[in-house]
């Protein structure tokens, strides 16, 4: 099998599997069809700069006064900005609240920047956009969602006020729609700066299988882990998903809740503790 056809599989068997647990539309980032050679052909028809003048001849330099040497031509001074002082996680969470970045700005009731511990706690959660209920109180997996968010924090030992509580997305798409890849894309620089801010030991992302999301990284299996700018970070099912299963598939649910349980098993093993009770009831 070579390696496009390799691909192809992989896409096929992950699409499939997306289906069985109900995703009926994706969507996705037309830019990342573009062709790399194009940057080539863009590369190769760019004009070649002319030939830096000869030097003058060094007995003709010697009969001046010496002066200070100029930098070369081929070395053009570079000013280097200093680097911008940390931010905390306070200042992280206005600079959310006034964000302008993509158009969800323009239909947002308010973002939500999320809560919780933000010294260096065990755990922060990520789910992918904040919904209805989120957006009405402020806070992060509030709502139907958040009863479920609760048990699963529970089953680790662990409450709201331990953990780190927020969005990949800081604002609810009107409607309550996903949001689209080049909003997603705009506030994934507000959540790496929460990371490298609050510095939890690692991070849960919650998702639905509808979301085309671009964290941690494009198409990042569920259940595994990987690695933030150094924080080790896994993607499993979002509450909201499992309180809006359909209640006729009993085997559906079941195989949802199963795989959310596994996840926070390998994180309370990261963690060097063990789950309280099974959260697939």
């Amino acid at each position: 099998m070579d390696t496009i056809d390799y691909i192809l599989d992989g896409l096929e068997k992950a699409l499939a599997l997306e289906a069985e647990l109900g995703a009926r539309q994706f969507e996705f980032d037309r830019s990342l069809l573009s062709p790399p050679a194009a940057a080539l052909r863009n590369a190769a028809a760019a004009p070649v700069p002319a030939p830096a003048a000869a030097a003058r001849p060094q007995a003709q330099s010697q009969s001046r006064a010496p002066s200070a040497a100029p930098a070369p031509a081929s070395a053009p001074a570079v000013r280097r900005a200093a680097p911008a002082a940390a931010e905390t996680p306070a200042q992280i969470a206005l600079r959310i609240a006034s964000c302008t970045a993509c158009p969800l700005a323009e239909t947002r009731r308010a973002a939500v920047p999320g809560q919780g511990c933000a010294d260096a706690p065990d755990v922060m959660v990520a789910g992918d956009f904040p919904g209805e209920a989120d957006e009405a109180s402020g806070l992060a997996l509030s709502g139907p969602a958040g009863d479920f968010f609760d048990r699963m924090l529970s089953a680790m030992h662990l409450s709201r006020d331990r953990v780190f509580v927020t969005s990949v997305c800081k604002c609810r798409p009107a409607g309550g729609a996903s949001p689209s890849p080049a909003c997603q894309k705009a506030c994934i620089p507000h959540l790496m700066a929460q990371i490298a801010a609050i510095r939890p030991r690692c991070v849960v992302v919650l998702t639905r299988p509808s979301t085309a999301l671009a964290f941690p990284a494009p198409r990042t299996p569920r259940g595994r882990w990987y690695r933030v700018n150094g924080t080790p970070a896994i993607v499993t099912l979002h509450p909201a998903y499992i309180a809006r299963f359909d209640s006729g598939d009993h085997a559906g649910l079941k195989a949802a809740k199963t795989e959310i349980w596994n996840v926070l098993k390998s994180v309370m093993r990261r963690l060097g503790s063990s789950p309280a009770q099974s959260a697939g009831s």
